[in-house]
C-alpha cells in the first residue's frame, strides 16, 4: 500500500492534546448553596481521585483516537497494490448518429444510452482514466482522459444527437488510439447498433488484405483493448425518405426532374402518402403503398420557370389507426427532405439582322429569353445581353456573348474565304453540350461560308466530309461565341425541329443554365463555396444560419459539417457583432443555400438493435470495492461518530 498524501500523517500529533483534555480536571463553579450537607455526603461516597484516574473514561478516550486515526488515514489517501495495478483507461463512445433519436422505448434511445453511459460512470475509480468520445460522421474527441467524475457526467448530459449517419468503425480507431498501450484498456460503445461481429469482420479483413499486400512485413501486433457495445432500442418499424434530388432538365426550358426514394424498413405492408411542395406551393401528391422492405424510387417531371425550396414529406399514415400509425413511424428527421431548384434567368437577346423571320420566332418560341430585334448594327451595345449577328458584322466586335450566323464580311474572329457548296456533315462533337438532342447529318447546307479563323481557341463541334467547320465554338475576348456560317434562306436548318434545340442549346451554353444541379447533401457532409463568391475573392463577413435559425461566421471556402437537417444559409453582411436572421434576411440579398438530407437507408432502418432497452449484464461496472479507500474511511467515521454521540447520549460513557 502507498500513501497519496504521507505528509498527511503528521495530523496524528492531534490525538496529544485530545489526551490531556481527558487528563485535566474539569475546574467547578463555586455557586453559593443554602446547606453542604447533601454535598459533605456526596464527597464522603465519592473521595477525590488521582489526576490519572480520569482514563477511566477509556472507551469515550478510545472512540475519539479511533475516529482522529481513520480521518488522518483518509485524509492520507492510502491506495492499495492491487488497485494501482487495476488501473483502468476507458473510452466511452456515444453514437449521435440520426437513428439514435428514435422514440421507441418510454425515452428515445439516446437518452437511454446517456442513462447507461451515466451508470458506467459509477464504476470509475479514481485511479482510471476515461475520456468522451462522440460518433457521427466524423468522430470527435468531447473529453480527454480525466477521472472527475461531475465533468464526465456534465459532458455526458450536454450531448445530443445529430441528423447524419454514424461511423462506428472510425469512432473506436480513435479510441484504440487514446488508450494506446495500456494494459487495461477499454472501449464502451453506447449504439443501436449491433454490428460488433460486421466490425470484427471488417478489421480482419483489412488486415488479411494488408498481408497479403504486404507478405515481407511482419504481421501488426494483435490489439488487447476490448471492445465492449451497449445497444439500446427495439427493432422498431419505420418508413422514411432515402433519396431527394432535383435537376433543370436538359430538354425542357422550364422543366425539372425530380428523384425521390422511399424506404419501408419494416416487417409489414404500409400505406402512406408523398407530397411535394415548391415554396410551400403543392407540386404533387403521391399515395404509396409499400411492401415490407420495399424500396419505391421515381424520377419525376415537373416544370417551373421560378426555382426556390422543394420540400417532400411523409403524411399520416392512411387506412390504419392511430395508435398503428406511431408505432411505425418512430423516426421524424427522415419524414421530411428538402432540395434546392435553380432559378431560370430570363435572358436579354439582341438580334441584329437585316430580315429574317425564322430567326427570330426560333428565339421569342424559348419562355427563357426576352427578344430585341434591330436591323442595323446599333452604336452601343447593352450589357449582360446575348448577341446574334446575321450577316452583319461589326467593327470592332461587341464585347458580349456573340452568336454569328452567315457572317458576310470578316473580323477580328475570321476571315470568309468564299462558299462551300452542299457541304455534308460528318462530324461531330457529342460530348459538346451545344449537340445535345442534335442530329445535322441529314440537313443540307447550300452556299456555306468557307471560315479561316484567327485564333487559336476556335474548335468545330461540326464539320463536313472536306474538313470545313460548319459550327465552331471559340472565345471573344473572355466572352464565349459561336460561328455557323449557314445561310439560312438556302438551308433547311429553318424548317427542322433541331434549329429550335441548336438555339435554346445556345442560350442555356452563354448562361451556363443547362440542366443545373444543386446537390443536396447528406447530413455532416462538407461542400464548397459558390463560385460567385470565390471569383470575388470576397470570403469576409460571411454569416451561416442552420435550419433551427443559430448564426455563425463561416471561415474558409468549405461550409460544414452541416449536421442539421433542412435549408442552411449563406449570408454576407459587414458586421463584427452576430447579426439576427431577421436583420440578414433583410438585406435583399438572394443567400447561397444548402440542402441537407438524412438520405441514409441504415438510419431509416432502425429493426438492427436488440428487444431490449439495454442488456441488463452491462448495466454497469460498479462493484463495492471500485470507490477510493478514503471513500469508505470517511463512511466509517461517519458511523464511529453516530454510535460515540450515541454511547454518550445514554451515559454509556458518562
Amino acid at each position: 500500500m502507498t500513501l497519496g498524501t504521507p505528509l498527511a500523517l503528521l495530523l496524528a500529533l492531534i490525538a496529544i492534546p485530545i489526551v490531556i483534555f481527558y487528563i485535566l480536571k474539569v475546574r467547578l463553579r463555586r455557586v453559593p448553596v443554602s446547606t453542604n450537607l447533601f454535598w459533605n455526603q456526596i464527597f464522603e461516597e465519592k473521595p477525590p481521585k488521582s489526576l490519572w484516574q480520569n482514563l477511566r473514561y477509556w472507551l469515550s478516550l478510545l472512540a475519539q483516537l479511533l475516529i482522529l486515526a481513520l480521518l488522518v488515514l483518509a485524509v492520507a489517501d492510502p491506495i492499495l497494490s492491487w488497485q494501482s495495478k487495476g488501473a483502468r483507461r476507458m473510452v466511452l463512445i456515444m453514437d449521435v448518429s440520426a437513428s439514435m433519436q428514435a422514440a421507441d422505448l418510454s425515452t428515445t434511445r439516446f437518452q437511454a444510452a446517456q442513462q447507461a453511459a451515466q451508470r458506467t460512470l459509477d464504476g470509475v475509480r479514481e485511479q482510471d482514466q476515461v475520456a468522451i468520445l462522440t460518433a457521427g460522421t466524423r468522430p470527435e474527441v468531447i473529453l480527454g482522459m480525466g477521472n472527475h467524475v461531475p465533468s464526465l457526467r456534465r459532458t455526458i448530459d450536454n450531448l445530443s444527437p445529430v441528423d447524419t449517419p454514424a461511423n462506428l468503425e472510425s469512432a473506436i480507431t480513435l479510441a484504440k488510439q487514446l488508450i494506446g498501450d495500456a494494459p487495461n484498456g477499454q472501449v464502451i460503445l453506447f449504439t443501436d447498433r449491433t454490428d460488433s461481429k460486421k466490425t470484427d469482420e471488417k478489421e480482419s479483413k483489412t488486415e488479411s488484405e494488408a498481408k497479403e499486400a504486404n507478405a515481407s512485413e511482419p504481421p501488426p501486433k494483435p490489439s488487447t483493448i476490448s471492445v465492449e457495445y451497449r445497444t439500446v432500442g427495439t427493432k422498431a418499424s419505420n418508413v422514411g425518405i432515402t433519396q431527394f434530388q432535383t435537376r433543370r432538365s436538359m430538354v425542357d426550358a422550364v422543366g425539372y426532374e425530380l428523384l425521390v426514394e422511399v424506404r419501408n424498413a419494416s416487417d409489414k405492408p404500409i400505406e402512406c402518402r408523398l407530397e411535394i411542395e415548391l415554396e410551400q406551393r403543392p407540386v404533387d401528391i403521391l399515395p404509396l403503398k409499400l411492401q415490407p422492405n420495399e424500396t419505391w424510387s421515381r424520377t419525376l417531371e415537373k416544370t417551373s420557370l421560378e426555382g426556390g425550396v422543394l420540400k417532400a414529406s411523409l403524411t399520416k399514415f392512411e387506412n390504419d389507426k392511430a395508435e398503428d400509425r406511431s408505432k411505425n413511424n418512430k423516426l421524424e428527421v427522415d419524414d421530411v427532405a428538402w432540395a434546392i431548384l435553380p432559378d431560370r434567368v430570363i435572358q436579354p437577346v439582341l438580334i441584329v439582322t437585316p430580315g429574317n423571320l425564322f430567326l427570330q420566332k426560333v428565339f421569342e418560341a424559348n419562355p427563357l429569353v426576352r427578344v430585341t430585334v434591330q436591323k442595323e448594327i446599333p452604336t452601343t451595345w447593352p450589357e449582360n445581353t446575348v448577341v446574334v449577328l446575321h450577316k452583319l458584322i461589326p467593327d470592332p466586335l461587341p464585347p458580349n456573348p456573340l452568336l454569328i450566323i452567315d457572317p458576310e464580311s470578316n473580323s477580328s474572329l475570321f476571315r470568309v474565304d468564299g462558299l462551300v457548296d452542299s457541304p455534308l456533315v460528318t462530324e461531330q462533337d457529342k460530348s459538346s453540350p451545344l449537340m445535345t438532342h442534335v442530329r445535322l447529318d441529314n440537313v443540307t447546307f447550300p452556299k456555306t461560308k468557307r471560315l479561316t479563323f484567327l485564333t487559336d481557341t476556335a474548335k468545330p463541334i461540326a464539320s463536313s466530309v472536306g474538313g470545313e467547320a460548319i459550327f465552331t465554338t471559340l472565345l471573344h475576348g473572355d466572352k464565349k461565341a459561336i460561328v455557323l456560317g449557314v445561310n439560312l434562306e438556302e438551308s433547311d436548318l429553318a424548317f427542322r425541329t433541331v434549329f429550335p434545340i441548336l438555339s435554346s442549346n445556345a442560350i442555356a451554353w452563354f448562361t451556363n443554365q443547362s440542366g443545373e444541379l444543386s446537390l443536396a447533401l447528406p447530413g455532416g457532409d462538407t461542400t464548397m463555396l459558390s463560385s460567385s463568391l470565390t471569383a470575388n475573392g470576397d470570403l469576409e463577413n460571411l454569416w451561416l444560419v442552420s435550419p433551427s435559425g443559430q448564426v455563425k461566421l463561416q471561415t474558409g471556402r468549405s461550409v460544414g459539417p452541416l449536421q442539421e437537417t433542412g435549408v442552411w444559409e449563406l449570408f454576407q453582411l459587414d458586421t463584427q457583432d452576430i447579426p439576427t436572421v431577421e436583420s440578414l434576411r433583410s438585406t435583399g440579398r438572394m443567400p447561397d443555400r444548402y440542402a441537407v438530407n438524412l438520405a441514409s437507408s441504415t438510419e431509416t432502418d432502425l429493426r438492427d438493435a436488440n428487444d431490449a432497452e439495454l442488456v441488463s449484464s452491462q448495466t454497469s461496472l460498479a462493484s463495492w470495492f471500485s470507490n477510493p479507500p478514503w471513500y469508505y474511511l470517511a463512511i466509517l467515521i461517519g458511523l464511529l461518530l453516530v454510535v460515540e454521540w450515541g454511547m454518550y447520549q445514554r451515559r454509556v460513557l458518562a
